[in-house]
């Protein structure tokens, strides 16, 4: 079980308050319940046509998976830093959905929001 200085010092690396959460196009968010650290991926991703729908998914799964794959690097090598304890973190789940929030028949563009949710067990 986490001491209540790291799970202070695991909010303050991934504290994502104005102009230190995302570069505008992107965010990633954090929440701790519990044991469990739950990192949020949201985009929002303009789709030319519904032939190039799945590799534009593609390619947004693989810089979601990128870019949390890197916030989770960089929280660890933080953590010791400021603690001197290693943080072990578990995947438990982690998924991705596409919600189209704009569509018309006469247009071809989709607008829609790309989310990854990876959900990790924290031990240390």
């Amino acid at each position: 079980m986490l001491s209540m200085q790291e799970i202070n010092a695991i909010g303050n690396i991934l504290d994502s308050t104005v102009g230190r959460g995302g570069d505008g196009s992107r965010s990633v968010t954090a929440a701790i319940s519990g044991d469990v650290l739950t990192l949020k991926f949201a985009t929002i991703v303009n789709f030319a046509s519904e032939t190039s729908l799945r590799q534009q998914a593609d390619r947004l799964t693989e810089e979601s998976i990128a870019v949390l794959s890197d916030r989770i690097s960089s929280l660890k090598k933080e953590f010791k830093d400021l603690t001197g304890n290693t943080l072990l973190l578990k995947e438990i789940s982690n998924r991705d959905s596409i919600e189209i929030i704009s569509a018309t028949a006469n247009s071809l563009r989709k607008i829609a929001y790309y989310r990854r949710n990876a959900q990790l067990q924290i031990s240390n």
